[in-house]
């Protein structure tokens, strides 16, 4: 009997295993300047230049500040309030500082997972 991936609250058998392993590897692997390339236009502010990304205040600050890194109150806010991605980013920090490949992985990964 064939694997089955299926999604919490789908029904039915959801996508053959092997089916999900390649659009996983088609998504990692199809692109490989994708992993390896810089940080673009807005990652400069989300990642590179986030305090709680960067580990410059505590982590507790990402429910004060924007989703780049900007006070909420501030009227310089754009009110962008990603809590999880920014702690996501953080993680990512933690493990490889700015190297984009970790970034670009997990972006993949994520990508590929929700397809």
């Amino acid at each position: 009997q064939p694997l089955f991936v299926t999604p919490a609250g789908m029904r039915g058998p959801g996508l053959p295993l092997w089916l999900f392993c390649l659009s996983m590897g088609f998504v990692i692997f199809a692109t490989p300047r994708r992993l390896s390339g810089p940080f673009l236009y807005d990652d400069k502010a989300a990642v590179v230049r986030n305090p709680v990304v960067r580990g410059e205040v505590r982590t507790t600050h990402v429910w004060a500040l924007d989703f780049w890194g900007e006070e909420l109150a501030s009227s310089r806010s754009h009110k962008s309030f990603r809590p999880l991605v920014t702690l996501s980013y953080r993680a990512n920090f933690l493990a490889h500082e700015l190297s984009t490949f970790g970034y670009h992985l997990v972006n993949a990964l994520l990508h590929g997972v929700n397809s």
